[in-house]
């Protein structure tokens, strides 16, 4: 952890069973921390803090091996760094408890899914690994203390269905998180969608609405967990070409788009 004023910047493992130390290249760690600044700093329109992960792909490598099961502790070759620049001197360890984290592997296990057909085996097993990681995600937050690798192991409390639509447009990824950090309500709050009350949010040129066939109360937190899961899944996925994309609720009473 070092700093320059209030600015500081904190390089961590992530991961259940970190090994004691791991050797970094400090070039590295200073293009990550570029990035942020760059991404964070100058690209928004109020300056936030931000994380980025290096060596993610071990983690990503291993998941996608299906003789391995995810529910089974890690071994300490998938940890990865993350490094975070803050205004506060104290440990974030993102790499655990930011729900960007699994829903990254979710993004990568559904461009694999992609790839297969629905009749495969492989097809239902990696569909399942795929809403394994989006559950996890439902029950972290920013700045939280829930773990990916415990909430692997919880029951979601919705049955989200997402798919990428290049006809949805290209959002930049920084409008989209502007529309998460300055215009969604508590994750405790509630509203109303119905056929006739829609929500309806933008930002440049991303536009995030929420619709629904019959009148609903839903929470500000199932609202940011699909904004949040497109952003990963769909806006900015390596993986992928950027587009937009939907979130279907089962039993499809209502949709979130973005």
């Amino acid at each position: 952890m070092v700093n320059a004023g209030d600015c500081w910047i904190t390089v961590e493992i992530g991961g259940p069973s970190p090994p004691s130390f791991v050797s970094a290249i400090p070039d590295s760690i200073r293009s990550a921390a570029s990035w942020i600044a760059h991404k964070c700093l100058v690209l928004e329109i109020i300056s936030i803090g931000g994380f980025i992960t290096i060596g993610l792909a071990y983690l990503t490598r291993h998941v996608l091996d299906l003789r391995n099961d995810p529910m089974v502790q890690l071994p300490s070759s998938t940890s990865f760094l993350t490094v975070t620049i803050s205004s506060h001197a104290r440990r974030f360890r993102p790499g655990d408890t930011d729900p960007s984290i699994p829903l990254a592997i979710m993004g990568i296990v559904d461009m694999e899914l992609q790839k297969l057909s629905p009749a495969s085996i492989e097809y239902t097993l990696r569909d399942a690994d795929k809403s394994l990681w989006h559950v996890a995600a439902t029950y972290m937050t920013r700045v939280g203390e829930v773990v990916w690798w415990t909430s692997l192991t919880f029951k979601g409390f919705d049955n989200t269905t997402y798919e990428c639509d290049a006809a949805l447009g290209s959002p930049a990824a920084v409008d989209c998180t502007e529309i998460e950090w300055q215009q969604l309500m508590p994750d405790s709050d509630h509203l109303e969608v119905g056929p006739s009350q829609v929500l309806f949010l933008h930002s440049k040129t991303c536009y995030l609405s929420v619709s629904a066939t019959v009148a609903l109360v839903l929470s500000w937190e199932q609202i940011r967990v699909a904004l949040t899961t497109l952003l990963n899944a769909c806006v900015q996925n390596p993986y992928n070409l950027q587009k937009g994309g939907r979130a279907y609720y089962l039993p499809q009473d209502y949709q979130a788009g973005g």
